[in-house]
Parts: C-alpha cells; structure tokens; sequence
C-alpha cells in the first residue's frame, strides 16, 4: 500500500532537518559549506511546502532546480509521487489537454 502524502512529508522534513545537522558536523569549521547546507535546507523546504500544499507540479519544477546532493535529500518514495501525478514540468497533463 502506497504511503500517503502526509506521512511522506513527514518523512521529508525529516530528512531536511538531518540535512540542516549534517552540515556542521560535516565542515565544522567551513562557515561557508555550512551556509550553503541552510541554503539547502531553505529551498528543501519550499519544496516541502508545495508538496504539503498538493501542489505536485510546483513541487516537481522546485525540486528539480535544486543541486543534486539536497535533490538526493528528497525521499525516493516522494519522486515516485511527483511521477505518478504526471504533473510535471513540460509535460501536458490529462486537464490541460481537454482544455
């Protein structure tokens, strides 16, 4: 049984604040690599608020502009939510093709 989508943003926020802790044990004393983790950390979780929000082609277009290592962040399982909706970005979706 597929997870729902709530238990997969649970999931996902997990996995940012892991991200967020990873950073500054990873470059304790590299201000700037920890910078760019909290810059991770933000733009993760606008993709978190999207997802939350439903809203699979904004969360799919935010998620693939992120750089691989916060994209890898992201739960497999959440991907194959993003695919299974078919809302993704350049592709037509059943609702914009009856209109």
């Amino acid at each position: 049984m597929a997870k729902s989508t709530a238990i997969l943003a649970c999931e996902l926020e997990k996995a940012i604040a892991a991200h967020v802790a990873e950073g500054p044990s990873e470059f304790p004393a590299d201000k700037a690599m920890q910078r760019v983790y909290e810059r991770d950390a933000a733009d993760l979780r606008k993709v978190l608020e999207l997802f939350r929000a439903g809203n699979f082609f904004g969360t799919y277009a935010a998620a693939w502009k992120l750089d691989s290592l916060p994209r890898d962040v992201i739960p497999q399982a959440v991907w194959q939510v993003l695919e299974k909706s078919g809302n993704k970005p350049g592709r037509k979706t059943r609702s914009r093709q009856r209109s």
